[in-house]
């Protein structure tokens, strides 16, 4: 509230929109889902005027979190598909692979079992690729929800670290 108005007064709209992305994380990591929305939304308004690409990713994946949160599956589809593409857009791998996770959630709780699983699978293979323990086994963990969800306890087996081959 303050870092935002101060970074608003001296016109830094990029610290702006940080503050305001990390605003709306920490409600929603409260569950307080109505207010983590209406900052991102002021935080994606932000980010594009400031031009900042990676700011409008984040404040776009941040969207499909709130709305997946809300139960909004599709919403969450439509934001993560659109964060996704401009992570792919500006070379983010990291946020990429987090925004691919989320997706793949999305389409499991639609019961989209196949564009789950190739989500996820791209996730596993980005974080490989990064050396990035903490989002391999947030994958590997949706990973196995997803089979679990799909097939019961024989599907969330996970095989050889690597994507899944079938």
């Amino acid at each position: 509230d303050q870092a935002a108005a101060v970074f608003e007064a001296v016109h830094d709209q990029v610290s702006r929109g940080t503050a305001l992305i990390n605003r709306a994380e920490a409600h929603r990591g409260l569950g307080q889902f109505g207010l983590a929305r209406t900052l991102s939304e002021q935080a994606l308004g932000v980010m594009r005027t400031a031009q900042h690409r990676k700011g409008e990713a984040v404040a776009l994946h941040n969207l499909g979190l709130v709305a997946r949160a809300l139960g909004d599956f599709e919403q969450a589809l439509r934001f993560g598909m659109e964060a996704l593409a401009v992570a792919r857009e500006i070379g983010s791998r990291a946020l990429e692979g987090s925004v691919q996770r989320h997706i793949g959630q999305a389409h499991g709780s639609l019961n989209q079992w196949a564009p789950a699983g190739a989500a996820l699978d791209e996730a596993v293979a980005i974080a490989l690729e990064l050396g990035a323990p903490q989002p391999l086994i947030e994958a590997r963990a949706a990973q196995a929800e997803l089979a679990l969800a799909h097939g019961g306890p024989e599907q969330a087996r996970l095989g050889p670290l690597g994507p899944r081959t079938a």
